[in-house]
């Protein structure tokens, strides 16, 4: 999703769900290794709401290639 941004009135949406999709991944990732502290600590600190505002008052962030990338293959490849 990063990799590909929309331009014009839908931008908006997206920029939404994409900061959405990259809490959940964190949750998702605090639920597998069922650590319900940082779970809790990452609902708690409202980055979604924090990351809409950045995005909102700066315009789109830009992102390095394959951001998350290396998180998600190497816990994918069980080497965390």
């Amino acid at each position: 999703m990063y990799a590909n941004p929309p331009v014009g009135d839908i931008a908006d949406d997206w920029s939404f769900a994409v900061n959405e999709y990259h809490v959940d991944l964190h949750i998702r990732i605090a639920e597998h290794v069922r650590c319900g502290l940082l779970k809790s600590e990452i609902e708690k600190s409202h980055v979604l709401v924090f990351n809409r505002l950045y995005d909102t008052t700066r315009g789109q962030r830009i992102l390095p290639p394959n951001f998350q990338q290396y998180l998600i293959n190497t816990i994918a490849e069980g080497t965390p």
